[in-house]
């Protein structure tokens, strides 16, 4: 339970102190027109693979040091909707205005899991884009 605690702490800092939701922002909403113009298509998303992953590193690169070894070895994808309660829990509502706050969260862990621990990306990015992280 500590990774958790640790990364929530982080997260919380991010988001109220340094602009997490600002910079993740082009992300989440390139994603939800997606799930808007396609509910439940993932042959489409798939199609929009490589916009998403870059839209995710424009916006995550300065906040990558929130995900350390022990995080990255214990984040898995079922613990996604806790820890999104728990980030929702602990972060001023007065940072939102009429959006969905535990879809923004969700989105944002989802994110962090899909790509900083799973590490995720489009084939084609691989050859051509070195990885910042090793």
């Amino acid at each position: 339970m500590i990774w958790q605690e640790t990364l929530i702490t982080r997260l919380v800092d991010r988001i109220e102190n340094h602009h997490l939701l600002t910079d993740m922002e082009p992300y989440r909403q390139r994603l939800e027109v997606a799930a808007i113009e396609t509910p439940a298509n993932a042959a489409v998303l798939a199609s929009m693979h490589r916009n998403l992953w870059q839209l995710w590193q424009t916006g995550f690169t300065s906040h990558s040091s929130i995900i350390d070894d022990s995080v990255r070895k214990e984040f898995r994808e079922g613990v996604i909707d806790n820890l999104a309660k728990d980030l929702e829990s602990k972060v001023s509502p007065a940072l939102f205005k009429g959006t969905s706050v535990l879809h923004n969260y969700w989105i944002l862990l989802a994110g962090i899991h899909q790509y900083e621990i799973r590490r995720d990306h489009p084939p084609e990015a691989a050859p051509d884009e070195p990885s910042r992280r090793k």
